[in-house]
């Protein structure tokens, strides 16, 4: 039989119809409260997990883009956007000191870097 790489090759075959079994396992889970106290959110990356995550440019403030809702800002500045805020509205601290750029706010590490090796 000759055959082209296009050509569509009748396959007969029968399906057998099987039974269906569905079972329905319902647990009680316990959920997280809603915290409804404070409005502010948080993400703290810990030692371990700064020790483990490679930092490419060794740079620890690079670590706030894994925060849920933190994304890098889509100008020139450098920054990332945390909600959909301006870049420049972050605030950066270091050791509870301000540690902002005002010359250029908005981008990441304010006006000293730290290493990971120190934070």
């Amino acid at each position: 039989m000759k055959s082209s790489v296009a050509a569509t090759l009748p396959m007969n075959f029968e399906l057998a119809i099987a039974t269906a079994t569905t079972t329905v396992d319902v647990q009680d889970a316990t959920t997280a409260a809603v915290e409804s106290d404070s409005y502010a959110l948080s993400t703290v990356i810990n030692e371990e997990e700064m020790n483990q995550l490679p930092l490419i440019l060794r740079d620890p403030y690079q670590l706030v883009l894994l925060s849920p809702g933190v994304v890098s800002a889509t100008n020139n500045d450098g920054g990332v956007s945390v909600n959909g805020q301006r870049d420049r509205n972050n605030n950066f601290l270091l050791d509870g000191a301000d540690n902002n750029d005002t010359s250029v706010p908005g981008g990441l590490g304010g006006i000293s870097s730290a290493n990971p090796d120190s934070t």
